[in-house]
């Protein structure tokens, strides 16, 4: 943490530090909150992970295919599985020792009996599915890429998308400097860039709104001429 801050915005300062506090806790304290510290902070995971389905409910049935786009730890997945009729929740994950920590927590919640499909994608590049899906999900994904990966993972959703699929993944619009999060990069990129990547891979790129109450942008990708 960045002690000049104390100085130039010391609320900001103590709310940020209180939070880190409440974090190292937490995964001291809580397995679950410990696990799935490895996708996020683990302050307000349960939150997060309910919010996600929530979202979703606006536009997914039961009998539709998902494809949860780095689906870590099953933090959001858990939820959609439950949701989703027997085989019809799709994760790919490209750190192997993430999707065990997957597997285990599908058997902590007993959920083996949906048959959730569990894959590890090292290169999105030669990543295939065999099947189109009518939704990807990919929450908190692209800002975690590099503008190469982010290529991949747009003809990779190109490839995989349904006629009528629509992918959503939630982004951050702006000029701001890169920073990064464990080795991942967190970056801010303008809706036109997104647009752009899109369009070489066949698809439509629109804002669709506000998310984590107005810090990041939800993007929809679809395929050409269903916009």
């Amino acid at each position: 943490m960045k002690f000049d801050l104390l100085f130039s915005n010391p609320g900001l300062f103590l709310r940020k530090a209180t939070r880190r506090v409440a974090n190292h806790l937490l995964v001291l304290l809580s397995p679950a909150a410990r696990r799935h510290s490895e996708v996020g902070p683990a302050v307000g995971w349960k939150e997060t992970r309910e919010v996600q389905l929530e979202y979703l409910k606006k536009f997914i049935r039961p009998e539709h295919y998902l494809l949860d786009l780095g689906c870590g730890t099953l933090r959001g997945g858990i939820p959609i599985i439950r949701f989703l009729q027997e085989g019809h929740y799709y994760g790919i994950e490209v750190r192997d020792n993430v999707l065990e920590i997957a597997r285990k927590e599908l058997q902590n919640e007993k959920l083996e009996h949906k048959n959730p499909k569990l894959i590890h994608v090292s290169d999105l590049s030669k990543g295939k599915i065999g099947r189109k899906f009518d939704f990807i999900w990919a929450h908190s994904v692209l800002i975690h890429m590099t503008d190469e990966i982010l290529d991949s993972c747009l003809c990779f959703a190109s490839e995989h998308l349904d006629s009528l699929g629509r992918l959503y993944a939630n982004v951050n619009i702006g000029e701001k400097k890169d920073s990064t999060w464990k080795e991942f990069p967190i970056a801010f990129r303008s809706l036109q860039f997104y647009s752009e990547v899109a369009s070489r891979h066949d698809l439509n790129c629109e804002e669709v709104g506000p998310w984590r109450n107005g810090e990041q942008t939800m993007l929809l990708f679809q395929l050409h001429g269903r916009g």
